[in-house]
Order: structure tokens, then sequence, then C-alpha cells
């Protein structure tokens, strides 16, 4: 949501809550029920955990963001499209 729906204004009619760009980087997986709000800038290769929200602020790439609201959990993080079932680790 880039905005809340709605208008707040001030005593001197001003609006106290202003709408935000969400940018979303490129391979970002978005866990189920996640909410992006406004002013979002989640950087490219990262994962938003399940129910996760998202608040205005800077995410850098390859994190692993979860919790409402949300933190960084993990940096330096990689993920692929491939099946579990079919990679291989090296012990």
């Amino acid at each position: 949501m880039c905005s809340d729906g709605h208008v707040i204004l001030d005593e001197d009619g001003d609006i106290v809550n202003q709408n935000g760009n969400i940018v979303i980087g490129s391979r970002v997986w978005l866990g189920l029920n996640s909410k992006i709000l406004k002013g979002a800038n989640i950087g490219e290769n990262s994962v938003v955990g399940a129910n996760s929200c998202i608040e205005s602020g800077l995410y850098p790439p390859n994190s692993y963001l979860v919790g409402s609201p949300a933190v960084v959990k993990k940096t330096c993080i990689h993920w692929q499209l491939e099946n579990p079932e079919h990679i291989h680790l090296v012990r």
C-alpha cells in the first residue's frame, strides 16, 4: 500500500500522512500474507518472511526480513529457484 487509504489533516489543513513509493528489487521473495507499507525499499535478492510487515525504510540487498514490524534477521543471504530435492550439499 502506497497510502493509508485516507487523508489525515492537522489544524492548518496540511496533510500529515503523505503517500510514499514502494520499491521492491529484483528477485525478492515475498512470503505468504506479507505486507509492504508506503516508503519501503527492499533490496534485490531478499526474502520477506510470511506474515511480516515491512514498514517505511531502506532494507539492504540479500537480506532476510521477518516480523511485524520486520527487522533484518540476516544479511548476505542467497537463494535459488531450484527445488531443494535437487540440491546436493557438499559437506
